[in-house]
């Protein structure tokens, strides 16, 4: 009989660290999945709008494609004279102006235009993020580059409740648009920002964006540390959230104290922060 060797344990795999840097690239991946899935409802509405036929109006999907076929063209010439987060800047920013484009079309070349940045700046995002996430964290390549997918699905599932819901109040469905182009940026500004603090700081300031929970999470620790960890753009950024929360409410007169005077309203506060 042959000799028997134990096999060696397998090491446990390492998980992968959601920093900053990861936690906004997912975040600008998302808002192209939101900008994507946001193009069936909004070409709809377009098409109702601009009086056109459905082979027209469905011509935008056409220059969509192409438009992902030209930046995955300039992809490899962008890489070579720029860097990871200013170039996802220029994707998102690409992405917003898409947005508020539909949002503002009144012809049907205008339409297309917009569908062809889109293209473009989703083409660009979707190769800049993978590169982040293999740069940043290797041993986690796998789990990163699925979890942003996911969370492009996940933000691109709500973008026609936006709409819908904008259309039921009675806002109009330009509103899912100017959403997505006003959030977009936001995040394309947060890196260009960032970026430049960075290089002036010698990295110093770290290269940073709008994120989901973190800002929060790092507001809390800063003021329960009596401010011993210093003002950073989580802390600036949940500030400045509230200041223009507290300014467009007071600006529109719809300013007032809140409380839960029964179960029912307090099921309904909690449901909303838990959305």
């Amino acid at each position: 009989m042959g000799d028997t060797y134990d096999a060696a344990p397998m090491p446990d795999p390492i998980p992968l660290v959601r920093d900053r840097a990861i936690v906004t690239a997912f975040a600008a991946l998302g808002m192209w999945g939101y900008c994507l899935y946001a193009m069936g409802p909004v070409l709809v509405a377009l098409r109702a709008d601009l009086g056109v036929s459905r082979t027209q109006i469905g011509t935008a999907g056409t220059a969509l494609a192409l438009g992902s076929i030209t930046g995955g063209l300039a992809s490899p010439a962008l890489f070579a004279r720029m860097r990871q987060g200013p170039l996802l800047a220029v994707a998102v920013l690409l992405i917003a102006a898409a947005s508020a484009g539909f949002a503002v079309a009144w012809s049907l070349p205008a339409v297309l235009a917009a569908a062809f940045v889109l293209g473009v700046g989703g083409s660009l995002a979707t190769i800049v993020v993978p590169v982040i996430v293999d740069t940043r964290q290797p041993h986690a390549r796998a789990v990163g580059i699925t979890e942003a997918n996911s969370w492009a699905g996940a933000v691109g599932v709500a973008s026609p409740l936006v709409i819908g819901g904008a259309i039921a109040l009675g806002i109009g469905w330009t509103a899912g648009p100017w959403c997505g182009a006003v959030a977009g940026l936001a995040v394309a500004w947060c890196f260009a920002a960032t970026s430049w603090l960075s290089d002036a700081s010698l990295g110093g300031v770290p290269v940073e964006g709008p994120s989901f929970t973190a800002p929060v999470g790092r507001t809390l620790i800063f003021l329960m540390t009596s401010t011993a960890g210093g003002i950073t753009f989580s802390v600036g950024s949940v500030v400045g959230v509230m200041a223009g929360a507290l300014i467009g409410s007071i600006w529109r007169g719809m300013f007032r104290w809140e409380a839960c005077e029964d179960p029912r309203e307090l099921g309904r506060q909690v449901g909303g922060a838990v959305l």
